[in-house]
């Protein structure tokens, strides 16, 4: 459709394979994650890929055209990923015994915990056509988890690819000390260290209000632009923006903990102030340079093919000989083919001797003077993988941009977590000041009789 045709394509430079996550605008008009399941040439050389949907099955399998199409994009250009609790497990009556509960934490929930650490895979309506899948995603109520460390979850879980479809009321925040949600699962974990040393996942579950209506998330969490929002200056990172909690802060120092309680659960949940304040300490994350120029393409043909000049077969040098009274006379090795031939036609007293004292740059710049269109032309139709040498100048200065983004935001992140620290502390000592100046401590006062006594018995 002429929408879809003014999408752009930011999948330069990724090389087509088995496996490639990336995300897919289905029929819908709603962003998916997907994976490629084949890759294939048509007989005129074009690139046909097989997308299938995560959590799919694959009836739903697709194949398009890889180049340029509109309908693909790399991953977290649209979709939101980030880690949470899934409740995967079914809820029982069982209630724990006297050793498992005296086991637990203050303030912990007393009672057997059904979450399981994930990744929650977050569709998104495409911002181009957005009704068409803002309706959709309205009268859906599951959405896609990706547990960690399947192979320790309990025998008979049910999964597709490793993955799963539940309720959206089913999903809780991320908690940094998961003890305080009761009775461990079994291997929760070794699963829950797993996923803390993830290091691809940037952002958590909101702890705000996150769905508007079904599966649509609020207007502030939908991407608004085509090809992408950014996020604190970075893009491709499928995470939130996170305002800065309006909670009451604590005066304990260092700890600097809060209480928030979560109304689905019913028990206090600790939270670590810091955590919470991600604006002004965000996740930091890998920048990803400029691309880096094409792989070349070796050209098959030799550029003076009626000279003696042959290319060696352990080395990328040359040897320039020439035939005098029917027996070749070996003039040397030479880094290039336009040095060789320069050789040869030095020899034969065809040209003058300037060039042998000139660089090997200048001599490579010869050999690319000599290269006809003709070569050229058959290399590259020769050449199996020519999508790789495809480099785009918008995305190469789109990304440098991004690096130096980057590096500004990390600079002013650290200035202001300072900032915050330091302003936390000295409001600390000033609240522990007054409460000094409020209640003085008792001295002891000379009596008239000679007696010592208190400042209430005085």
């Amino acid at each position: 459709s002429a929408t879809m045709s003014e999408t752009p394509w930011n999948l330069e430079g990724f090389t087509p394979t088995v496996g490639l996550p990336l995300e897919i605008c289905d029929p819908d008009s709603i962003w998916s994650p997907a994976r490629l399941a084949s890759v294939v040439k048509d007989e005129d050389g074009q690139i046909i890929v097989t997308i299938r949907y995560d959590g799919w099955g694959t009836e739903w399998d697709e194949e398009l055209t890889w180049y340029r199409n509109p309908r693909l994009a790399r991953m977290y250009t649209y979709t939101k990923c980030v880690k949470c609790f899934g409740q995967i497990f079914p809820k029982s009556n069982r209630k724990p015994s006297k050793n498992e509960l005296k086991a637990l934490p203050s303030g912990a929930n007393p009672g057997y915990c059904f979450l399981w650490p994930c990744r929650v895979h977050l569709r998104m309506p495409d911002p181009k056509n957005p009704e068409r899948g803002k309706e959709v995603l309205s009268e859906e109520e599951k959405i896609l988890v990706h547990p960690y460390a399947t192979q320790l979850l309990p025998a008979g879980t049910s999964l597709l690819d490793n993955r799963l479809w539940i309720n959206k009321r089913r999903v809780r925040v991320w908690q940094d000390n998961p003890e305080i949600l009761g009775v461990l699962p079994r291997k929760f974990k070794e699963a829950f260290k797993i996923a803390s040393s993830d290091k691809t996942v940037f952002g958590f579950l909101p702890m705000t209000s996150l769905f508007a209506k079904g599966t649509l998330l609020v207007p502030e969490h939908l991407v608004q632009c085509v090809g992408g929002d950014s996020i604190s200056g970075f893009m491709y990172r499928g995470d939130f923006r996170i305002k800065k909690t309006a909670e009451p802060l604590s005066t304990t120092l260092p700890s600097l903990e809060l209480e928030k309680t979560d109304d689905t659960e019913g028990h206090v949940v600790h939270l670590n102030e810091l955590d919470t304040l991600t604006e002004l300490n965000p996740k930091p994350m890998p920048f990803q340079p400029a691309p880096i120029l094409p792989t070349p393409i070796p050209l098959l043909d030799p550029l003076f093919p009626d000279s003696g000049v042959r290319p060696c077969k352990k080395s990328k040098n040359f040897v320039a000989s020439i035939s005098l009274g029917g027996s070749d006379l070996f003039l040397g090795i030479f880094p290039t083919q336009s040095m060789a031939y320069m050789a040869e036609r030095i020899a034969l007293g065809t040209e003058e001797e300037d060039f042998v004292s000139s660089s090997v740059v200048d001599a490579r710049f010869k050999d690319m003077e000599a290269v006809t269109v003709e070569s050229a032309m058959y290399a590259l139709e020769k050449n199996d993988s020519a999508t790789d040498n495809i480099i785009s100048t918008q995305n190469w200065g789109m990304q440098k941009l991004r690096e130096k983004a980057f590096k500004e935001e990390q600079i002013n992140a650290s200035s202001r977590l300072m900032e915050w620290k330091h302003e936390k502390i000295e409001g600390y000592k000033r609240k522990q000041g007054r409460k000094r100046k409020s209640t003085p401590p008792k001295r002891l006062i000379s009596t008239s009789s000679g007696d010592m006594a208190t400042n209430g018995e005085a």
